[in-house]
Protein backbone atom coordinates (compact mmCIF):
# COMPACT_ATOMS: atom_id res chain seq x y z
CA UNK A 1 0.00 0.00 0.00
CA UNK A 2 1.33 3.43 -0.97
CA UNK A 3 1.34 5.85 1.98
CA UNK A 4 2.73 9.31 2.58
CA UNK A 5 5.19 7.75 5.07
CA UNK A 6 6.52 5.50 2.30
CA UNK A 7 6.96 8.46 -0.07
CA UNK A 8 8.83 10.40 2.60
CA UNK A 9 11.16 7.42 3.13
CA UNK A 10 11.83 7.25 -0.60
CA UNK A 11 12.57 10.96 -0.79
CA UNK A 12 15.10 10.58 2.03
CA UNK A 13 16.86 7.68 0.26
CA UNK A 14 20.45 8.40 -0.78
CA UNK A 15 22.40 6.11 -3.10
CA UNK A 16 25.44 8.29 -3.90
CA UNK A 17 27.51 7.86 -5.96
CA UNK A 18 25.16 5.48 -7.76
CA UNK A 19 21.86 6.32 -9.45
CA UNK A 20 18.32 4.97 -9.09
CA UNK A 21 16.24 3.60 -11.95
CA UNK A 22 12.52 4.39 -11.56
CA UNK A 23 10.15 2.38 -13.74
CA UNK A 24 6.44 3.13 -14.08
CA UNK A 25 4.72 0.69 -16.42
CA UNK A 26 1.06 0.79 -17.40
CA UNK A 27 -0.03 -2.85 -17.40
CA UNK A 28 -3.77 -2.22 -17.53
CA UNK A 29 -5.12 -5.40 -19.14
CA UNK A 30 -8.05 -3.46 -20.59
CA UNK A 31 -5.60 -1.57 -22.80
CA UNK A 32 -2.47 -3.70 -23.08
CA UNK A 33 -1.72 -7.36 -23.52
CA UNK A 34 1.22 -8.93 -21.70
CA UNK A 35 3.16 -8.81 -24.98
CA UNK A 36 2.35 -5.09 -25.37
CA UNK A 37 3.78 -3.96 -22.05
CA UNK A 38 6.84 -6.20 -22.41
CA UNK A 39 7.61 -4.47 -25.70
CA UNK A 40 6.97 -1.10 -24.09
CA UNK A 41 9.46 -1.90 -21.32
CA UNK A 42 12.11 -2.97 -23.84
CA UNK A 43 11.60 0.30 -25.74
CA UNK A 44 11.97 2.37 -22.56
CA UNK A 45 15.18 0.55 -21.65
CA UNK A 46 16.56 0.97 -25.17
CA UNK A 47 16.10 4.74 -24.92
CA UNK A 48 17.76 4.94 -21.51
CA UNK A 49 20.71 2.85 -22.73
CA UNK A 50 21.21 5.33 -25.55
CA UNK A 51 21.11 8.22 -23.07
CA UNK A 52 23.73 6.51 -20.91
CA UNK A 53 26.06 6.19 -23.91
CA UNK A 54 25.88 9.95 -24.44
CA UNK A 55 26.71 10.80 -20.82
CA UNK A 56 30.16 10.50 -19.26
CA UNK A 57 29.15 8.19 -16.40
CA UNK A 58 31.64 6.23 -14.33
CA UNK A 59 31.79 2.56 -15.41
CA UNK A 60 30.50 1.34 -12.05
CA UNK A 61 27.45 3.57 -12.41
CA UNK A 62 26.80 2.22 -15.90
CA UNK A 63 27.16 -1.35 -14.63
CA UNK A 64 24.67 -0.70 -11.84
CA UNK A 65 22.13 0.77 -14.27
CA UNK A 66 22.54 -2.15 -16.68
CA UNK A 67 21.89 -4.57 -13.79
CA UNK A 68 18.74 -2.56 -12.95
CA UNK A 69 17.46 -2.96 -16.49
CA UNK A 70 18.16 -6.71 -16.60
CA UNK A 71 16.40 -7.27 -13.28
CA UNK A 72 13.37 -5.29 -14.46
CA UNK A 73 13.15 -7.32 -17.66
CA UNK A 74 13.45 -10.58 -15.72
CA UNK A 75 10.80 -9.56 -13.20
CA UNK A 76 8.26 -8.57 -15.84
CA UNK A 77 8.98 -11.62 -17.99
CA UNK A 78 9.27 -14.30 -15.29
CA UNK A 79 7.73 -13.13 -12.00
CA UNK A 80 4.98 -10.60 -12.71
CA UNK A 81 1.52 -12.09 -13.29
CA UNK A 82 -0.34 -8.82 -13.95
CA UNK A 83 -3.55 -10.08 -12.33
CA UNK A 84 -5.49 -7.32 -10.58
CA UNK A 85 -2.77 -4.74 -11.27
CA UNK A 86 -3.08 -1.71 -13.52
CA UNK A 87 0.38 -0.21 -12.99
CA UNK A 88 3.74 -1.64 -12.01
CA UNK A 89 6.36 0.43 -10.20
CA UNK A 90 9.96 -0.73 -9.76
CA UNK A 91 12.66 1.32 -8.05
CA UNK A 92 16.17 -0.09 -8.25
CA UNK A 93 19.81 0.74 -7.52
CA UNK A 94 21.67 -2.54 -7.95
CA UNK A 95 25.05 -1.49 -6.57
CA UNK A 96 23.27 -0.27 -3.42
CA UNK A 97 21.19 -3.47 -3.18
CA UNK A 98 18.00 -1.40 -3.38
CA UNK A 99 14.99 -3.02 -5.06
CA UNK A 100 11.33 -2.15 -4.44
CA UNK A 101 8.24 -3.26 -6.34
CA UNK A 102 4.77 -1.75 -5.99
CA UNK A 103 1.52 -2.82 -7.65
CA UNK A 104 -0.95 0.01 -8.17
CA UNK A 105 -4.71 -0.33 -8.71
CA UNK A 106 -4.78 2.70 -11.02
CA UNK A 107 -3.01 3.38 -14.34
CA UNK A 108 -0.03 5.72 -14.61
CA UNK A 109 1.96 6.98 -17.56
CA UNK A 110 4.73 4.55 -18.57
CA UNK A 111 8.22 5.95 -18.12
CA UNK A 112 11.73 4.96 -17.05
CA UNK A 113 13.88 7.62 -15.40
CA UNK A 114 17.42 7.65 -14.06
CA UNK A 115 18.27 10.04 -11.27
CA UNK A 116 20.10 10.44 -7.99
CA UNK A 117 16.80 9.87 -6.16
CA UNK A 118 13.63 7.85 -6.76
CA UNK A 119 11.04 9.41 -9.05
CA UNK A 120 7.99 9.58 -6.78
CA UNK A 121 5.79 12.22 -8.38
CA UNK A 122 3.25 9.68 -9.72
CA UNK A 123 2.99 8.17 -6.23
CA UNK A 124 2.28 11.59 -4.74
CA UNK A 125 -0.32 12.22 -7.42
CA UNK A 126 -1.93 8.90 -6.57
CA UNK A 127 -2.06 9.69 -2.85
CA UNK A 128 -3.60 13.07 -3.59
CA UNK A 129 -6.10 11.92 -6.21
CA UNK A 130 -7.53 9.11 -4.11
CA UNK A 131 -8.90 10.12 -0.75
CA UNK A 132 -9.63 7.60 1.98
CA UNK A 133 -13.36 6.96 2.40
CA UNK A 134 -15.37 5.19 5.04
CA UNK A 135 -18.73 3.70 4.04
CA UNK A 136 -21.09 2.75 6.85
CA UNK A 137 -24.09 0.71 5.72
CA UNK A 138 -26.80 0.20 8.33
CA UNK A 139 -30.21 -1.26 9.06
CA UNK A 140 -32.03 -1.47 12.41
CA UNK A 141 -30.23 -4.69 13.33
CA UNK A 142 -27.12 -4.93 11.11
CA UNK A 143 -24.18 -2.81 10.00
CA UNK A 144 -21.05 -3.14 7.90
CA UNK A 145 -18.17 -0.66 7.84
CA UNK A 146 -15.95 -0.45 4.76
CA UNK A 147 -12.79 1.46 3.93
CA UNK A 148 -12.25 2.48 0.30
CA UNK A 149 -8.78 3.63 -0.68
CA UNK A 150 -6.87 3.65 -3.98
CA UNK A 151 -9.75 1.88 -5.68
CA UNK A 152 -9.76 -1.03 -3.23
CA UNK A 153 -12.41 -1.85 -0.64
CA UNK A 154 -11.74 -3.45 2.74
CA UNK A 155 -14.36 -4.51 5.26
CA UNK A 156 -13.39 -3.62 8.82
CA UNK A 157 -16.45 -4.36 10.91
CA UNK A 158 -19.67 -6.33 10.74
CA UNK A 159 -22.19 -5.72 13.52
CA UNK A 160 -25.30 -7.83 14.05
CA UNK A 161 -27.59 -7.23 17.00
CA UNK A 162 -30.74 -9.09 17.97
CA UNK A 163 -33.27 -6.30 17.61
CA UNK A 164 -36.89 -7.49 17.55
CA UNK A 165 -39.09 -6.30 14.74
CA UNK A 166 -42.15 -4.13 15.28
CA UNK A 167 -45.07 -6.11 16.70
CA UNK A 168 -48.70 -5.54 17.51
CA UNK A 169 -50.33 -7.25 20.51
CA UNK A 170 -53.48 -6.84 22.53
CA UNK A 171 -53.11 -5.05 25.85
CA UNK A 172 -54.73 -2.73 28.34
CA UNK A 173 -55.24 0.44 26.22
CA UNK A 174 -52.12 -0.54 24.23
CA UNK A 175 -49.82 -0.05 27.24
CA UNK A 176 -48.06 -3.38 26.72
CA UNK A 177 -47.52 -2.66 23.04
CA UNK A 178 -46.00 0.75 23.79
CA UNK A 179 -43.77 -0.78 26.46
CA UNK A 180 -42.45 -3.32 23.99
CA UNK A 181 -41.97 -0.63 21.31
CA UNK A 182 -39.92 1.44 23.76
CA UNK A 183 -37.84 -1.66 24.48
CA UNK A 184 -37.26 -2.20 20.77
CA UNK A 185 -36.32 1.45 20.18
CA UNK A 186 -33.89 1.24 23.09
CA UNK A 187 -32.27 -1.78 21.43
CA UNK A 188 -32.02 0.15 18.13
CA UNK A 189 -30.52 3.11 19.98
CA UNK A 190 -27.78 0.93 21.48
CA UNK A 191 -27.23 -0.71 18.08
CA UNK A 192 -26.69 2.67 16.39
CA UNK A 193 -24.42 3.79 19.22
CA UNK A 194 -22.27 0.68 18.79
CA UNK A 195 -21.94 1.41 15.06
CA UNK A 196 -21.05 5.06 15.75
CA UNK A 197 -18.37 4.02 18.28
CA UNK A 198 -16.87 1.52 15.82
CA UNK A 199 -16.79 4.20 13.10
CA UNK A 200 -15.07 6.67 15.43
CA UNK A 201 -12.48 4.04 16.38
CA UNK A 202 -11.73 3.44 12.69
CA UNK A 203 -11.39 7.19 12.15
CA UNK A 204 -8.90 7.47 15.03
CA UNK A 205 -6.92 4.56 13.62
CA UNK A 206 -7.03 5.33 9.88
CA UNK A 207 -7.94 9.00 9.65
CA UNK A 208 -10.27 8.70 6.65
CA UNK A 209 -11.11 11.88 4.75
CA UNK A 210 -14.81 11.46 4.02
CA UNK A 211 -17.75 9.47 5.29
CA UNK A 212 -20.55 7.96 3.20
CA UNK A 213 -23.68 6.52 4.80
CA UNK A 214 -25.85 3.79 3.33
CA UNK A 215 -29.32 2.66 4.38
CA UNK A 216 -32.95 3.72 4.54
CA UNK A 217 -33.54 7.44 5.01
CA UNK A 218 -35.34 7.11 8.34
CA UNK A 219 -32.55 4.94 9.78
CA UNK A 220 -29.80 7.31 8.60
CA UNK A 221 -31.54 10.29 10.17
CA UNK A 222 -31.62 8.52 13.52
CA UNK A 223 -28.11 7.12 13.20
CA UNK A 224 -26.46 10.47 12.38
CA UNK A 225 -27.48 11.84 15.78
CA UNK A 226 -25.24 9.20 17.38
CA UNK A 227 -22.15 10.20 15.39
CA UNK A 228 -19.37 12.31 16.84
CA UNK A 229 -19.18 15.86 15.47
CA UNK A 230 -15.86 15.00 13.77
CA UNK A 231 -17.66 12.34 11.77
CA UNK A 232 -20.82 14.31 10.96
CA UNK A 233 -18.60 17.02 9.47
CA UNK A 234 -17.11 14.42 7.09
CA UNK A 235 -20.38 13.12 5.65
CA UNK A 236 -20.35 13.75 1.89
CA UNK A 237 -23.08 11.46 0.66
CA UNK A 238 -25.92 9.10 1.46
CA UNK A 239 -26.67 6.06 -0.68
CA UNK A 240 -29.50 3.54 -0.88
CA UNK A 241 -27.63 0.45 0.23
CA UNK A 242 -28.39 -2.40 2.64
CA UNK A 243 -25.92 -4.32 4.86
CA UNK A 244 -26.46 -7.48 2.80
CA UNK A 245 -24.97 -5.83 -0.29
CA UNK A 246 -21.93 -7.31 -2.01
CA UNK A 247 -18.46 -5.79 -1.71
CA UNK A 248 -18.56 -4.98 -5.43
CA UNK A 249 -21.82 -3.04 -5.15
CA UNK A 250 -20.59 -1.21 -2.06
CA UNK A 251 -17.42 -0.21 -3.94
CA UNK A 252 -19.33 0.95 -7.04
CA UNK A 253 -21.79 3.05 -5.04
CA UNK A 254 -18.98 4.60 -3.00
CA UNK A 255 -17.01 5.42 -6.15
CA UNK A 256 -20.00 7.26 -7.63
CA UNK A 257 -20.19 9.55 -4.61
CA UNK A 258 -16.41 9.92 -4.41
CA UNK A 259 -16.07 10.99 -8.05
CA UNK A 260 -18.75 13.66 -7.68
CA UNK A 261 -17.27 15.03 -4.45
CA UNK A 262 -13.70 15.11 -5.76
CA UNK A 263 -14.65 16.92 -8.97
CA UNK A 264 -16.64 19.51 -6.99
CA UNK A 265 -13.69 20.03 -4.66
CA UNK A 266 -11.27 20.47 -7.59
CA UNK A 267 -13.56 23.00 -9.29
CA UNK A 268 -13.87 25.05 -6.09
CA UNK A 269 -10.11 25.01 -5.58
CA UNK A 270 -9.37 26.17 -9.14
CA UNK A 271 -11.97 28.96 -8.86
CA UNK A 272 -10.33 30.12 -5.65
CA UNK A 273 -6.88 30.02 -7.27
CA UNK A 274 -7.98 32.08 -10.28
CA UNK A 275 -9.86 34.60 -8.14
CA UNK A 276 -6.83 35.12 -5.88
CA UNK A 277 -4.41 35.39 -8.82
CA UNK A 278 -6.59 37.71 -10.91
CA UNK A 279 -7.22 40.06 -7.97
CA UNK A 280 -3.52 40.22 -7.08
CA UNK A 281 -4.33 38.35 -3.89
CA UNK A 282 -2.90 35.15 -2.41
CA UNK A 283 -2.53 33.32 -5.69
CA UNK A 284 -0.04 32.86 -8.55
CA UNK A 285 -0.46 31.10 -11.89
CA UNK A 286 1.99 29.93 -14.53
CA UNK A 287 5.18 27.94 -14.21
CA UNK A 288 7.74 30.67 -13.45
CA UNK A 289 5.73 32.54 -10.80
CA UNK A 290 4.77 29.26 -9.15
CA UNK A 291 8.37 27.99 -9.04
CA UNK A 292 9.50 31.28 -7.54
CA UNK A 293 6.76 31.16 -4.89
CA UNK A 294 7.80 27.63 -3.88
CA UNK A 295 11.45 28.69 -3.64
CA UNK A 296 10.45 31.64 -1.43
CA UNK A 297 8.40 29.38 0.88
CA UNK A 298 5.15 31.21 0.13
CA UNK A 299 3.04 28.28 -1.04
CA UNK A 300 0.18 26.83 0.95
CA UNK A 301 -1.38 24.73 -1.86
CA UNK A 302 0.34 23.69 -5.08
CA UNK A 303 -2.13 22.95 -7.90
CA UNK A 304 -1.03 21.31 -11.16
CA UNK A 305 -2.17 19.00 -13.93
CA UNK A 306 -1.10 15.45 -13.19
CA UNK A 307 0.35 14.92 -16.68
CA UNK A 308 2.35 18.16 -16.75
CA UNK A 309 6.11 17.78 -17.23
CA UNK A 310 8.47 20.69 -17.93
CA UNK A 311 12.26 20.61 -18.40
CA UNK A 312 14.15 23.26 -16.47
CA UNK A 313 17.10 24.05 -14.22
CA UNK A 314 17.81 24.13 -10.51
CA UNK A 315 20.55 25.93 -8.62
CA UNK A 316 22.81 23.44 -6.78
CA UNK A 317 23.45 26.01 -4.04
CA UNK A 318 20.15 27.69 -3.16
CA UNK A 319 17.62 25.46 -4.95
CA UNK A 320 16.26 28.23 -7.19
CA UNK A 321 14.18 26.70 -10.02
CA UNK A 322 13.41 28.01 -13.49
CA UNK A 323 12.43 26.95 -16.99
CA UNK A 324 13.99 30.07 -18.54
CA UNK A 325 17.30 30.73 -16.81
CA UNK A 326 20.51 28.71 -17.00
CA UNK A 327 22.36 30.86 -14.44
CA UNK A 328 21.07 31.41 -10.92
CA UNK A 329 20.10 35.09 -10.50
CA UNK A 330 20.95 34.90 -6.79
CA UNK A 331 24.23 32.96 -6.70
CA UNK A 332 25.46 33.82 -10.22
CA UNK A 333 26.47 30.22 -10.93
CA UNK A 334 25.36 27.76 -13.63
CA UNK A 335 22.18 25.86 -12.81
CA UNK A 336 21.84 22.08 -13.23
CA UNK A 337 19.52 20.84 -15.97
CA UNK A 338 16.62 18.58 -14.93
CA UNK A 339 14.25 16.79 -17.35
CA UNK A 340 11.27 17.69 -15.17
CA UNK A 341 11.66 20.70 -12.92
CA UNK A 342 8.22 20.00 -11.43
CA UNK A 343 9.65 16.91 -9.73
CA UNK A 344 12.05 19.25 -7.90
CA UNK A 345 9.20 21.66 -7.17
CA UNK A 346 6.99 18.94 -5.68
CA UNK A 347 9.79 17.65 -3.48
CA UNK A 348 10.43 21.19 -2.23
CA UNK A 349 6.69 21.63 -1.59
CA UNK A 350 6.55 18.38 0.39
CA UNK A 351 9.48 19.49 2.56
CA UNK A 352 7.58 22.75 3.25
CA UNK A 353 4.42 20.76 4.23
CA UNK A 354 2.44 22.24 1.35
CA UNK A 355 -0.81 20.72 0.24
CA UNK A 356 -0.43 19.31 -3.28
CA UNK A 357 -3.42 18.88 -5.59
CA UNK A 358 -3.09 17.07 -8.90
CA UNK A 359 -5.94 17.91 -11.28
CA UNK A 360 -7.03 15.36 -13.86
CA UNK A 361 -9.04 17.61 -16.17
CA UNK A 362 -9.52 21.38 -16.18
CA UNK A 363 -9.60 23.66 -19.19
CA UNK A 364 -9.37 26.68 -16.88
CA UNK A 365 -6.10 25.39 -15.43
CA UNK A 366 -4.83 24.49 -18.91
CA UNK A 367 -5.41 28.11 -19.96
CA UNK A 368 -2.93 29.39 -17.34
CA UNK A 369 -0.16 26.88 -18.03
CA UNK A 370 -1.50 23.94 -16.04
CA UNK A 371 -0.04 25.10 -12.72
CA UNK A 372 -0.57 27.62 -9.95
CA UNK A 373 -0.43 28.03 -6.19
CA UNK A 374 -2.48 29.45 -3.36
CA UNK A 375 -0.09 31.34 -1.06
CA UNK A 376 0.43 31.55 2.67
CA UNK A 377 1.63 35.14 2.32
CA UNK A 378 2.78 37.63 -0.30
CA UNK A 379 6.20 39.23 -0.75
CA UNK A 380 6.51 42.72 -2.15
CA UNK A 381 9.37 43.97 -4.30
CA UNK A 382 11.52 44.84 -1.30
CA UNK A 383 11.08 41.33 0.08
CA UNK A 384 8.91 42.44 3.04
CA UNK A 385 5.65 40.66 3.91
CA UNK A 386 2.43 42.62 3.53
Amino acid sequence: MITIELVEELLALKTDPFLISSLYLNVNEKRFSRKDYKIQLKDLIKKRRQDIKNIDFDEEIKTSLEEDFKKMLHYVDQEFSGRGVRSLVILSSSKKNFWQVYHLPQPVKSRLLISSEPYVRPLIALLDEYKRYCSVVISRDKARIFEVYLGEITEHTEIINQVPGKIRIAGWYGLEERRIERHIEDKVHHHFKEIADATLNLFKKKGFDWLILGGKKENLTSFESHLHTYLRDRIVGRIDLEPDTSLHDALMKTREVALRVEREEEEQLIRRLLNEANSNGLGVIGIEDTLKAIWQGQVNTLILKDDLAVPGSICPTCGYMSTEESECPHDSIPMDFTPDVLEEAIESAIIQNCRIEHITESQELDNVGGIGAILRFKINRTGLNF
